[in-house]
């Protein structure tokens, strides 16, 4: 039978008991109410960050790491990413069931973990917590720059191309902070969550028919080299870094009130 001992580890017979236990231990149910997100709804907005145009700057990274090499340190990365949030999501359920807290954010939980450990570094908690928060906020603007330039110069090729409205590339972006800023005024995500889906529909038919051009006009991978120029292996880990920017947004997953369902989802997803 499982139980949780004294320092909150999961002791079971059964490994897979043991998951089973430590899985509801960690994630019990939340009380729905209004504001609350269903699993779908909270999927359908993790797509919607995951998703971005990062991933359409791949190409450029393998552009710098070369074709076979790119392709290696991708899995690798990607494993690392992804034990890597696992990990945070499982401590962050852990620091709240033994403090006795429903939610928390990026910061205290790295600000929890670092008091937990040994007592040199334990009193530099608060230091560690304003780090991270520093950090997550120049990560987020660049990301944010990085979309704003993004959505200007497709609109404006858009105009240039089709009508005789030709503004800058800087009276857009100017032009694009009322619709961004109305948007993210809306509080509750549940709100948004038929946005997102829609976003998500057109991003994915959008990467269709770009994959559709891609192998109709694929080129032999010889005619790639296999590993790049060693200076631009910097290049490559930023552009794939980027391609994970939904990593640092804010934890919808702590609006939702079937924890359980959006794990499985989560999981498909991986």
């Amino acid at each position: 039978m499982p139980s949780v001992t004294e320092n909150g580890v999961v002791a079971s017979s059964s490994d897979g008991a043991s998951v089973d236990y430590e899985e509801a231990y960690l994630f019990p149910e939340r009380t729905k109410n209004a504001n609350s997100l269903s699993p779908e709804q909270a999927f359908a907005h993790m797509v919607k960050a995951m998703l971005g145009t990062g991933l359409l700057s791949l190409p450029l990274a393998f552009k710098h790491a070369g074709l076979w090499l790119g392709l290696v340190l991708m899995v690798i990365l990607c494993g690392i990413c992804l034990y890597c949030m696992r990990l945070v999501v499982y401590a962050a359920h852990y620091i709240c069931q033994r403090n006795g807290r429903d939610v928390i954010d990026y910061a205290n939980v790295m600000r929890s973990a670092i008091e937990s450990g040994p007592t040199w570094i334990s009193i530099h908690g608060y230091f560690f917590k304003q780090l991270l928060n520093i950090s997550m906020f120049c990560t987020q603007l660049g990301f944010c720059c990085v979309y704003f330039v993004f959505m200007a110069d497709n609109i404006q090729s858009f105009f240039d191309v089709n009508t005789v409205i030709h503004l800058p590339k800087s009276v857009w972006m100017v032009l694009l902070l009322i619709p961004i800023l109305s948007i993210c005024s809306i509080r509750h995500l549940n709100k948004l969550a038929p946005f997102a889906f829609i976003a998500n529909c057109l991003y994915l038919s959008a990467v269709c028919i770009l994959l559709y051009f891609f192998f109709t006009h694929l080129k032999p991978s010889s005619d790639f080299p296999a590993i790049g120029e060693i200076k631009n292996i910097p290049l490559y880990f930023g552009t794939v870094l980027f391609a994970f920017e939904g990593v640092a947004v804010v934890w919808y997953k702590n609006l939702v009130y079937d924890v359980f369902i959006l794990l499985a989802l989560n999981k498909f997803m991986n």
